[in-house]
């Protein structure tokens, strides 16, 4: 199938597509307008040595490298669900899908950063769920401290708000997406449901050994003696309508006058009417 006979229901049916591209993309563009903002708050700090190692350690630890493991393994924590789950209990609040909304990761090797995205209603959390999540976050890297042979600290930690929103030239690019997404469906998946022939090869699917003649032309505007030189390859061909208002271009017949010991029936095919 090439890729205009794929278009051909678009083609047959612009109208109707632009109408619905107008109001899907309309539509969801008021929705997306309706999206709430959300608020980003990044906590940053940096995991340094506490004590430089002496020189019979320096074989076996190097403090740039040792910081960036700890770091590394601070940001997991992120992905921890029972420390999420401790800052929430330590916030007193809930935070509906809180997994997706924390994030850690490490960055230029020892320094942390930690992302809470909150929107909606749930923006009135943020300071409450930010002091627990340092809160929680101390707690836990003292507990690691009063384990580890070489102890760990971090700076003080750094906090910064910043509210998000989608600009208007993305929403609506995004809205026209949608619209032309949605109306493309609707457009073939209405095609699909009336049970028309849409392409020519369904007509070679149906009649793979029939001889056929396409007419690229609107009819109306057909060439009548390329038509009349295909029937005169037939014994008595009769033309049969398989669409309204055939007659008025074609001299058809109804198949119950059609003698079919004696007559050729030759179907006439619309594509996107013919059913």
């Amino acid at each position: 199938m090439t890729l205009l006979e794929f278009l051909r229901p678009l083609r047959q049916q612009k109208s109707t597509f632009l109408l619905l591209l107008i109001l899907l993309t309309g539509l969801a563009y008021i929705g997306l307008t309706y999206l709430p903002e959300t608020q980003k708050t990044t906590v940053y700090f940096t995991v340094k040595p506490l004590v430089q190692p002496s020189e019979n350690q320096a074989i076996n630890l190097d403090p740039i490298e040792s910081s960036m493991k700890v770091a590394e393994m601070i940001a997991g924590w992120a992905k921890d669900p029972g420390f999420r789950q401790e800052v929430l209990d330590n916030s007193g609040v809930y935070v509906a899908h809180f997994k997706r909304k924390l994030t850690a990761r490490k960055q230029n090797r020892t320094n942390v950063f930690w992302t809470i995205k909150l929107s909606g209603e749930e923006q009135a959390h943020q300071a409450v769920v930010t002091e627990s999540l340092i809160q929680t976050f101390n707690e836990r890297f003292k507990d690691f401290n009063t384990q580890s042979a070489f102890p760990f600290a971090i700076t003080t930690p750094s906090t910064f708000v910043e509210t998000q929103t989608i600009p208007q030239s993305w929403i609506a690019l995004i809205a026209l997406f949608i619209g032309s997404m949605l109306s493309l469906v609707g457009i073939y998946g209405a095609t699909g449901l009336r049970g028309r022939v849409n392409f020519y090869h369904q007509i070679e699917k149906i009649f793979p050994e029939a001889p056929r003649l396409k007419i690229s032309k609107k009819i109306g505007k057909h060439d009548a003696v390329l038509l009349k030189d295909f029937l005169s390859t037939f014994l008595s061909p009769q033309l049969i309508g398989t669409f309204p208002k055939a007659e008025k271009h074609f001299p058809v017949m109804l198949p119950t006058e059609i003698a079919m010991d004696d007559d050729t029936p030759i179907l006439l095919v619309k594509l996107g009417t013919t059913s």
